[in-house]
């Protein structure tokens, strides 16, 4: 087995197996969700909740309070991501052919955000490098 794979236990999501790509595991047990390029972190614009179509941005070099989330397993392999403001990521497929992407940062229930046509809870998969 690999040891770039990403390790999914719960104690330890997010982490990977070796010391180049520590885990960013915050000392409040949020995490700060750091780009493939080792620089960028993912933000949710104004700790999440806005009602606009970027609210997420991947503009931050230094993981501060709304460069931080809160990973929650839902059981059965399902986790939902919270923003510091409370509010949930959550995604839809749009367009004919359901290829469109939209995230959104606006969500306040994650059971409810299919009533609305998005999807607020996600499965982690290991990655191979």
């Amino acid at each position: 087995m690999s040891d770039r794979i990403r390790n999914l236990r719960s104690d330890s999501l997010l982490q990977t197996a070796t010391d180049r790509h520590p885990g960013h595991r915050q000392n409040d047990g949020s995490y700060a969700l750091q780009l493939s390029n080792g620089t960028n972190y993912i933000i949710a614009v104004d700790g999440g909740g806005l009602d606009q179509s970027n609210d997420l941005a991947t503009n931050r070099t230094v993981a501060q309070a709304w460069e931080h989330f809160i990973i929650t397993d839902q059981g059965n392999c399902r986790y939902t991501i919270q923003t510091t403001s409370g509010y949930y990521l959550a995604y839809k497929f749009s367009s004919v052919n359901g290829s469109q992407l939209s995230l959104t940062t606006d969500i306040s229930d994650p059971a409810a955000a299919r009533s609305i046509g998005y999807g607020a809870y996600l499965v982690f998969k290991p990655v191979w490098n």
